[in-house]
């Protein structure tokens, strides 16, 4: 499923295209999202996609009222539960072993992968 599908299967139509950025940004955040769906694919701790995709139209009401980085705020809201210590232990959440490997394998900037690990360590 792609990010704007996803996105409009959660009721979110109104983010303009532009706002994303160009192609590139949206296959970054789609393999992103391929990568979170197999490592929480067959969760049933209550942290599977169904929560990330929950938690992220929530996150992106936040975006135009905040002004904040659209492609950061959907980073973080889709790598949240990645490394979740009920799933995968102490040493994954605080090393942040899965979302940094994500982060990696798309390719996406050290600044942005910088601004997702801080938020994401924030979160716990």
């Amino acid at each position: 499923m792609t990010v704007k599908n996803m996105l409009n299967k959660n009721g979110i139509t109104e983010i303009d295209s532009k706002e994303w950025g160009d192609d590139e940004t949206i296959r970054k955040l789609e393999k992103a999202q391929e990568l979170t769906s197999r490592i929480l694919d067959g969760n049933n701790s209550g942290q599977g996609m169904d929560h990330i995709r929950r938690v992220i139209r929530l996150s992106l009401e936040f975006v135009e009222k905040e002004s904040a980085n659209i492609e950061v705020v959907f980073l973080i809201a889709l790598l949240h539960d990645v490394d979740d210590y009920k799933m995968f232990g102490t040493e994954s959440v605080e090393n942040l072993t899965n979302a940094k490997e994500i982060l990696n394998d798309c390719g996406f900037d050290e600044a942005t992968k910088e601004q997702v690990i801080q938020a994401t360590q924030a979160i716990g």
